[in-house]
């Protein structure tokens, strides 16, 4: 932050591109977002756990190890208009895994979301 407030952007992205390294952000992965949200909060949490148990279960299956699955977290804004806002982060070496799961998981979610509580808003953003 200091290197950036002294606008000397030659080191920052030295110090930047060794943190995103060590911590697997891109350009060193491929990132999706799998967001969604629920007037029901507890609902929109079990939603999420259930994204996440599918994906590890995909991941198992294909014998997918260079992917990541995070469990949900809350979204940075975590509230709007009485939705409650979570996500389950997937991170990934190789694009085509993160991409092909990420599909997979958009396909099962019809029936997850039948599951659930309260009605579910879900979309996938990949970076």
């Amino acid at each position: 932050v200091q290197s950036a407030a002294a606008q000397d952007y030659e080191t920052f992205y030295k110090n930047e591109i060794v943190l995103r390294e060590v911590l697997n952000y891109p350009p060193f992965c491929t990132m999706a977002f799998m967001n969604f949200s629920s007037q029901d909060d507890r609902a929109a949490y079990d939603f999420g756990m259930s994204i996440y148990e599918t994906a590890k279960s995909i991941c198992d299956k294909k014998y997918i190890n260079d992917t990541e699955i995070l469990k949900p977290s809350r979204r940075p804004i975590q509230k709007v208009n009485g939705w409650y806002k979570w996500r389950v982060v997937i991170k990934g070496k190789s694009f085509e895994n993160v991409l092909n799961l990420a599909g997979e998981l958009m396909y099962n979610t019809r029936a997850l979301k039948k599951k659930s509580k309260a009605e579910i808003r879900f979309n996938v953003d990949i970076i």
